[in-house]
């Protein structure tokens, strides 16, 4: 939803820094960068420079706060656009790697405060983005003909090797948005859409026709589609036939289907094997598919998954697209998946089994992570003082604790810890904790008394509610009641 007031808040500094200087905030909507159209206001002032050095495009300029006033719970940077903006990335450079953990990025809808982003970046993660990565400097030490990082962050991103260039669709989630990669690069992710746009398509000269060798390879981290059975991979189509020369499906959540074509036909087919293997779990995967004369090969995270020897001479045009996480040929979300893509890379030859395992290698120095994120949750009316924090801080504004306040409401939940193996149901003194059923949050926390009753009030009625208890003879947790929903008097 698009807002002119947009407000950066819930930053939590590293242990043993006493001030902290940002040295940009970078903003982004579908269309580009849009810092630059905003004014910026500060609940406290900066100790040192001013507010205008975050968006003057200068690493040489700083804004420098104390670390007890980006813990106050008044601190925000707020950004007014003169109209208003959906934004879809955000990025905070510092002068120490590090120095920031959590943050959460609110906009001002219809006069309520709401979440858009929370935790966006990981304690020990730079925030600042350039410098080149172990994964990259592994394949780049192969001479690859093109490669993208992902770490451009226009439209049509220009590949950092090579004179070709790959398309990116101008709707592709940036940076926070998508898993981030330590010290540089980022990934693109596939938006929610209902068309046939893929996320990263290579121009029709890159390298990938059936009429040589060729390697492509790049990383990823998806998910399954709810109701969808067919996600590509990725495909190589020339302009006017409807069947690809080739294509490299998850076909459900347990197999993985590659395609080679004689002709513009679904038959006969050159290659045409399945096998039981998966890189749409929500875990990150090294995926590459390479060609040496007629043999074609998948790995994954450096394991051969499939090698198979074409029939018949595949189909090859003068032209095509190589098309990652999409195709052309067919409409509809049934060829997309829900995930992100970064480290593209394509040679005109087959790499070795060698040159693959140093890339997986590579791949391991780069941790990512699932950003958390939330809409349209109302935390603050304008107007009024920042959100409480939750029963167990009074001070400091982090983003776990502004989610607690929407567990507050006006109903109760209680009952009786009791010893069901024993004839009398002895009761227990035990502590006691309230989970909300739907994602596992420790909303609240109590001692039963020594009869073993337990009470919590002011719990929202919008959830259901999981009771736990800690049985400290038996060292482990037990579950008391699930699923429970608040009494309201």
């Amino acid at each position: 939803m698009a807002s002119t007031t947009w407000r950066l808040c819930g930053l939590d500094v590293a242990p043993g820094l006493l001030s902290v200087a940002l040295s940009a905030i970078r903003l982004w909507d579908a269309a580009g960068r849009v810092e630059g159209q905003a004014s910026l206001t500060s609940g406290i002032a900066p100790a040192a420079g001013s507010l205008g050095n975050l968006i003057d495009g200068s690493a040489a300029t700083v804004c420098e706060w104390t670390a007890a006033a980006i813990k106050a719970a008044g601190f925000y940077v707020q950004f007014e656009f003169p109209a208003p903006v959906e934004l879809r990335g955000v990025e905070v450079d510092t002068i120490v790697s590090g120095a920031l953990s959590n943050a959460v990025l609110l906009q001002l809808v219809n006069g309520q405060w709401q979440l858009f982003l929370a935790n966006w970046f990981a304690p020990d993660e730079p925030v600042a983005m350039g410098a080149p990565t172990a994964y990259q400097a592994a394949v780049l030490a192969d001479s690859p003909s093109v490669f993208l990082a992902c770490n451009e962050l226009t439209g049509d991103a220009l590949d950092s090797v090579g004179g070709g260039a790959f398309a990116v669709r101008p709707d592709a989630l940036r940076v926070p948005q998508v898993n981030k990669l330590v010290k540089g690069g980022s990934a693109f992710g596939m938006p929610v859409v209902s068309d046939n746009t893929p996320l990263i398509c290579a121009k029709d000269s890159a390298p990938g026709p059936n009429t040589g060798d060729y390697t492509i390879e790049h990383v990823l981290q998806g998910g399954l589609l709810p109701g969808v059975t067919q996600h590509n991979l990725l495909s190589r189509e020339v302009g006017g036939q409807l069947w690809p020369e080739y294509e490299l499906m998850q076909m459900g959540s347990s197999s993985m289907v590659l395609r080679v074509r004689v002709s513009n036909s679904d038959s006969p087919r050159a290659v045409d094997q399945t096998v039981a293997a998966s890189v749409l779990d929500g875990k990150r995967h090294h995926l590459v598919l390479t060609k040496a004369g007629l043999r074609y090969r998948v790995y994954v995270d450096g394991v051969v998954v499939i090698d198979a020897t074409a029939t018949q001479t595949p189909l090859s045009g003068t032209s095509g697209r190589l098309a990652i996480c999409g195709r052309y040929t067919t409409a509809g979300l049934a060829n997309q998946y829900a995930g992100n893509v970064f480290g593209v890379a394509l040679y005109e030859r087959a790499l070795s089994d060698a040159q693959i395992a140093s890339h997986v290698a590579a791949v391991g120095t780069l941790p990512v992570r699932a950003l958390s994120q939330q809409q349209h949750t109302v935390l603050q009316i304008r107007g009024e003082a920042t959100p409480a924090q939750g029963l167990q801080s009074m001070v400091r504004q982090r983003a776990s604790k502004l989610i607690d306040v929407e567990c507050g409401g006006q109903g109760r939940i209680y009952g009786t810890v009791s010893r069901k193996e024993t004839p009398a149901n002895m009761p227990l003194r035990r502590r006691v904790r309230l989970h909300r059923s739907v994602d596992g949050y420790l909303a609240r926390e109590t001692w039963s008394k020594a009869d073993g009753s337990y009470e919590f009030r002011e719990i929202s009625t919008r959830y259901e509610w999981d009771v736990v208890a800690w049985d400290h003879e038996l060292q482990e947790y037990s579950t008391v009641a699930n699923n429970q929903l608040a009494e309201v008097a």
